[in-house]
């Protein structure tokens, strides 16, 4: 069941809307694409900055694809999720990093001073590296190793108040020990402090090779108690967390899937992904329209749609203001859009157009080729028209009126399938969950079904035996 949980073809069954060719490997792709752009973008800006080299680039650019993070990143998921946000501890790296893009905008347009500009730059390029750590989570080579760190860090927390007692109660009983010859390591409070740290991490040769030459010992005694047991706090989290690594990275498959199927279209691509997906083929896409792209998606057309989505269809119903707004932000957006498509594409649709005239007139028929040159000339009104055509495809995920049966089809089985994975994560969500722990969640969900099976077969078995004993009753 965890393997078919796993499974991309789920997901792409049940959840992905028609048309629209986009699955859960896409949407974390492009985000880690997009996290590669913002840290160049960044580096390329400090760069720029600090004049170290010839590489000059816009700085409104950078603040642009900034704010698209900010957007389409933790501002939509934190409105939607509320409380349920820094459930995910990834959350907590995505809201410093929306901080730190904040400051760096501010700090930037302002013209504080380049070293603060440089310094909140790099920040931001640590934190989306580190956030880069969560994608990589999903490979199965390198996922479990990212998870068991991670979850040390969560574990060591819970031991932390215990570390530090046993720190600072050995820092108070070195001190009060020290004498001439340890001076330099446990002379005061914050020396002595500052070298059980690092006695911690392995390095204390120093330290007990001068305590045993001073013939000091306790504190020789001391010194190895404190290593040791620090390191058994340390070793029997990492054994914990070894023997759930597995069953963890199963959960984190399964929620991944969980969180493709609940999020909003314009919460799936960062920018610039996020506006040029809506092509109808991929190979309409040219590296000369992302900047069109990104002002466009982060300046109005994202996020009137994600405002459009807000307002339900009872709402518009009640209250004639609200269907004055989203109809007034639906007609902006779109209009916003079908431009960006009509001059973005246009001259990549000619270009596709003139090879096909080629193509047409070496195989036939020629009357194709008049029909070709005609779409050249309307080639602006005819990329509307298809936008036009394509833009019912896109409504179901924004919340408004879909009335086909097919999509009401599709959210019937996205909602069943929903419903079960989020009764799995919470039977098994817990702290020590393992393998027998999610087969357990698993488990609950089929014996229902086992249950049905066995009395239907005991009312079969019930039947077979009236009917042999009617049989021979009949014979004698």
């Amino acid at each position: 069941m965890i393997v078919i949980a796993n499974c991309i073809s789920l997901v792409i069954e049940h959840w992905q809307p028609v048309g629209i060719e986009l699955a859960p490997r896409d949407v974390f792709t492009t985000r880690v694409l997009s996290m590669l752009l913002m840290v160049a973008f960044v580096l390329l800006h400090i760069e720029s900055i600090k004049g170290d080299s010839d590489v000059m680039i816009a700085g409104v650019w950078p603040a642009v694809w900034l704010w698209g993070a900010v957007l389409t990143g933790g501002g939509f998921v934190g409105i939607r999720l509320k409380a349920a946000y820094w459930a995910d501890s990834w959350n907590t790296i995505d809201c410093a990093a929306a901080v730190s893009i904040a400051v760096f905008i501010v700090i930037h347009f302002i013209g504080w001073s380049s070293e603060a500009e440089v310094g909140s730059g790099i920040v931001v390029a640590l934190l989306f590296a580190l956030r880069l750590l969560q994608t990589a989570s999903l490979h199965p080579a390198v996922g479990p190793l990212i998870l068991a760190v991670v979850r040390m860090f969560s574990d060591i927390s819970m031991f932390l108040c215990l570390y530090l007692y046993i720190l600072l109660v050995f820092a108070v009983v070195f001190t009060l020990l020290s004498s001439d010859e340890d001076h330099q390591y446990f002379g005061s409070f914050p020396k002595a402090t500052l070298t059980l740290f690092y006695a911690g991490q392995g390095d204390f040769n120093e330290a007990l090779t001068n305590a045993i030459e001073s013939h000091d010992t306790l504190g020789a005694v001391l010194l190895f108690t404190y290593v040791i047991l620090s390191s058994i706090i340390l070793a029997s989290t990492f054994a914990a967390i070894e023997e759930t690594q597995a069953a963890q990275y199963q959960l984190l498959r399964i929620r991944v899937l969980n969180e493709y199927s609940t999020m909003p279209h314009h919460e799936r691509l960062p920018p610039p992904f996020n506006l040029i997906g809506r092509c109808h083929k991929r190979d309409e896409l040219h590296p000369s329209h992302v900047g069109v792209c990104v002002c466009a998606a982060v300046v109005v057309s994202e996020p009137l749609r994600y405002l459009a989505s807000l307002i339900s269809e009872q709402r518009r119903e009640e209250s004639a203001l609200c269907c004055i707004a989203f109809w007034s932000m639906k007609a902006l957006y779109v209009t916003v859009d079908a431009l960006l498509v009509g001059v973005s594409f246009t001259p990549v649709a000619i270009y596709k157009a003139l090879e096909d005239i080629q193509r047409t007139i070496r195989k036939g028929p020629y009357g194709m080729v008049l029909c070709l040159v005609l779409v050249i000339l309307v080639m602006p009104l005819f990329l509307l028209y298809r936008y036009a055509q394509l833009e019912s495809s896109f409504s179901s995920g924004f919340n408004e009126t879909d009335s086909s049966t097919m999509a009401r089809e599709r959210r019937e089985a996205r909602d069943k399938i929903k419903d079960s994975i989020d009764k799995w994560i919470e039977a098994a969500d817990h702290h020590d969950s393992s393998v027998p722990d999610v087969m357990a969640a698993l488990k609950a969900e089929i014996q229902p079904a086992l249950r049905d099976m066995q009395t239907q077969l005991a009312e079969v078995r019930t039947q077979q035996k009236q009917m042999e004993a009617y049989i021979k009753a009949n014979i004698k």
